[in-house]
């Protein structure tokens, strides 16, 4: 189960009836002075890190449509707002160094217990314990739920009902509230409108990079899974704003230049096509000595990759040329652009990869569901 799906279930209108959560309350509000109508809302918190004189924040940095060139076709009231939760270094956080972490999926929320964080919720749901070897010893950490849509953060709230058996969500009309149950929950999530969803890696890159202007001794960036197409892409497009910077041509007034230093990625998934054969040759021979499926299925995977004309290969040959020539800045706007690299992911992840994963029981929660509960 998606973490973004489970998030949602914590939210409150910020403009919702009695019944429904109420919006935060406490929080610092920050306007941004170089750039009009970015802010910052935030909050301390006290859950998580409980190492005494660390300290931790938790909200929102909200952007307006002016520095989100992807999103030009918004109502000038529509802003990104993008969740955040920084955790202060335990060690010398004055000087230590600040490292961003964003999960994969696409869609899954950098909040997933992982064992890089802070701490680990228990089994009972209400209680956390202190990760001893946190990646915030030594390094200012900073979890960021992105692309826009995932976990907490969105464009656009609407209340709702949650299914916790198909995990489908269904937007109520108006005032009108909803009978719940142990199956059906009220929820606040993201609308998902079409218009405020990221097409494309390139349109996280860009968001991302509006995110992280502030002043900084350096920036390192760690992600996983699908984070493998995500972190390499983001680098390169914060380096291309750096050099545009230094050469007085920035992408608008008053950008910094983002001093970067490590990109680190964990089992990461990179270039489709380099890994697609991977698949193949791992589940028919391996350094382990186990066979997973036999010669005739492993040849069939052969052939769906390599393919003339139709195969992972050629259709990601295909989709890559018609971006260069259709989508160079990867906007995702081109129709005959987006149908050819839909299909040459259909084939290359679903088709080859995904039909042959088998990582876990295909009931196991992902991540368990008492993570889900101490975030609501």
């Amino acid at each position: 189960m998606r973490l973004s799906k489970s998030l949602g279930l914590a939210f409150g209108s910020l403009v919702a009836a009695q019944e429904w959560v109420a919006a935060p309350k406490g929080l610092e509000v920050v306007s941004s002075k170089l750039f009009n109508g970015a802010e910052i809302s935030y909050k301390k918190t006290y859950v998580c890190e409980t190492t005494e004189g660390v300290n931790a924040y938790s909200g929102y940095v909200s952007l307006p449509k002016s520095l989100l060139p992807d999103f030009q076709h918004w109502d000038e009231k529509q802003k990104a707002h993008l969740f955040f939760w920084y955790f202060e270094a335990r060690n010398n956080p004055s000087t230590a160094p600040t490292s961003i972490y964003i999960g994969g999926g696409p869609g899954s929320s950098s909040f997933d217990n992982t064992n890089g964080f802070p701490c680990s919720v228990n089994a009972d749901s209400n209680s956390t314990t202190l990760n001893d070897i946190s990646w915030n010893r030594h390094v200012n950490m900073l979890y960021i739920d992105q692309p826009l849509g995932t976990g907490f953060s969105y464009v656009d709230l609407v209340n709702g009902t949650f299914d916790t058996l198909t995990q489908t969500f269904t937007p109520v009309k108006g005032e009108e509230v909803p009978k719940t149950n142990g199956t059906f929950l009220q929820a606040t999530f993201d609308s998902g409108e079409l218009e405020t969803v990221p097409k494309t890696t390139m349109s996280g890159a860009r968001t991302m990079w509006a995110f992280a202007q502030t002043k900084n001794d350096e920036i390192s960036l760690w992600t996983s899974s699908y984070g493998g197409f995500y972190g390499p892409n983001y680098f390169s497009y914060f380096q291309d704003q750096n050099t545009l910077i230094s050469n007085s041509k920035p992408t608008f007034a008053n950008a910094t230049i983002l001093n970067l230093a490590t990109l680190g990625l964990q089992e990461p998934g990179i270039d489709a096509r380099a890994m697609a054969k991977g698949y193949a040759d791992y589940g028919h021979h391996n350094n382990y000595g186990l066979q997973f499926f036999d010669d005739e299925t492993y040849k069939g995977m052969l052939q769906k990759i390599e393919e003339p004309g139709t195969g992972c290969y050629a259709l990601t040959d295909k989709c890559r040329a018609l971006v260069a020539e259709g989508d160079p800045e990867r906007f995702g706007n081109n129709k005959t652009v987006n149908e050819a690299c839909l299909a040459a992911t259909n084939l290359c992840f679903f088709g080859i990869q995904g039909t042959y994963q088998a990582t876990s029981d295909v009931c196991t929660p992902l991540p368990h569901h008492f993570l889900r509960h101490i975030l609501t």
